[in-house]
């Protein structure tokens, strides 16, 4: 019997190794790029001109990538004016090339409001913003800088519905709740139920964080015969669900970012079929999210990423996600600059003495078995984004209106910035 091919083919790589030469310095290929050389390496040149506009192989290449793919997931630290100017400056270049919705890190409903004031009239989001007690409504707009940008998705989008919320409802939005609920009552069960959630309310401002001691039952058995009212209580009931831990001292919080993180799946995945069955094309998507969420795999929290979803959800279809991480350099006492991932990282390390450092991180994924004794942070920016742009002497984002000195910020996840 004649030996299997495969054994013939064995057989002979097994002789072909054992007989080659061993490597004879001068000869052969060259020694390996040293780790910090690798990494070097992956760094592309972006700047902004004196006009404002920003330019270089980074900046070329981010737009090119980001026109074949169906998701933009920008991954960023909170409240950076600098990491905000970059966001709009791609999403007006992106919206020329096929990109109609924007997803943020707002609820459903409140995102529903703010889409509203926006298509009501120039300036009416910020002049609503900068009522009494309004402070914790919306997460993140209440910078100016957020603002503008939540306009320009508006604007530079065709479709009716351009904003996509797909977080929970934030800690001082009850007021949407009383309003969208006020808006379907008929009867006298339903008008006592909404009269005790308004006085609650009242008496705390951030009553969603503190939703597990305030008794929804009342209402649900008030809107028992209206399904979309339901689904607006169960919305607020999960908000304050995600929001408990985080307001106990030493609490396990990994159910909580579990149940968010879902929910943000979910609510995108809802979204994406809604747009594509009422547009009949699936849509291009920008997002704009912190890193954690935008990360491929686990985020920081160890439950699998929203950008982890997007990847794996998009793939059989063919909806490729770009990933661009925007992080900060830290500057000197007072910088409003916190690392999303710290500065003990080789990356962080590597960037240049420029305003802007982009890195392409994807050729360097090929690479990670020879990157030796690379740290655990660089490897997981590697694997987690397909860019990585970091940005000298940040100044913070403006305020809507000035925070009182006796404000606390809420405990909860956007309270840190690092989600």
């Amino acid at each position: 019997m004649k030996p299997f091919p495969l054994l013939r083919m064995a057989a002979a790589l097994a002789l072909t190794v054992a007989v080659a030469p061993a490597h004879v310095e001068g000869q052969g290929t060259a020694e390996p790029l040293r780790t910090e050389d690798q990494l070097r390496s992956a760094r592309l040149e972006l700047r902004r001109t004196d006009g404002g506009a920003f330019e270089g192989r980074a900046w070329e290449q981010i737009l090119r990538d980001g026109e074949r793919a169906q998701f933009f997931v920008f991954g960023e630290q909170h409240g950076i004016a600098e990491i905000l100017e970059l966001a709009a400056a791609l999403h007006s270049e992106l919206a020329k090339r096929g990109y109609t919705h924007t997803a943020m890190e707002v609820g459903p409903h409140s995102t529903e409001k703010v889409e509203k004031l926006i298509r009501s009239g120039p300036g009416a989001l910020e002049t609503y913003l900068k009522g009494a007690d309004r402070g914790w409504l919306f997460p993140f707009l209440g910078w100016k800088e957020e603002v503008r940008l939540a306009e320009q998705y508006v604007r530079l989008s065709p479709s009716r519905d351009a904003l996509w919320g797909i977080d929970q409802e934030f800690v001082g939005s009850a007021p949407i709740l009383i309003e969208l609920l006020a808006a379907r009552q008929k009867n006298s069960a339903q008008r006592a139920a909404l009269a005790q959630l308004t006085a609650a309310a009242a008496a705390n401002p951030q009553l969603v964080r503190d939703f597990r001691s305030f008794d929804l039952q009342p209402l649900t058995d008030a809107f028992r015969k209206d399904p979309r009212a339901l689904r607006i209580i169960e919305d607020y009931r999960l908000s304050g669900e995600i929001y408990g831990p985080f307001t106990v001292p030493g609490s396990n919080r990994y159910g909580a970012n579990l149940t968010r993180e879902n929910y943000m799946k979910r609510n995108f995945a809802a979204a994406f079929a809604k747009a594509e069955r009422e547009e009949g094309r699936p849509p291009k998507v920008f997002l704009k999210i912190g890193a954690n969420h935008a990360m491929r795999g686990f985020s920081a929290t160890m439950v699998p990423a929203l950008g982890n979803f997007l990847a794996e959800w998009g793939e059989p279809r063919g909806h490729a996600p770009l990933t661009v991480m925007v992080d900060c350099i830290a500057g000197p006492a007072g910088s409003p600059c916190q690392p999303y991932f710290g500065t003990d990282h080789a990356i962080y390390a590597s960037a240049s003495s420029d305003k802007y450092t982009a890195f392409d991180l994807r050729p360097l994924r090929a690479q990670l078995r020879s990157l030796g004794g690379l740290d655990a942070k660089t490897r997981d920016l590697i694997q987690a984004f397909d860019y990585y742009v970091l940005i000298r002497d940040v100044s913070r984002a403006t305020p809507v209106r000035p925070r009182p000195a006796a404000a606390s910020p809420p405990a909860t996840p956007q309270a840190t910035g690092k989600k």
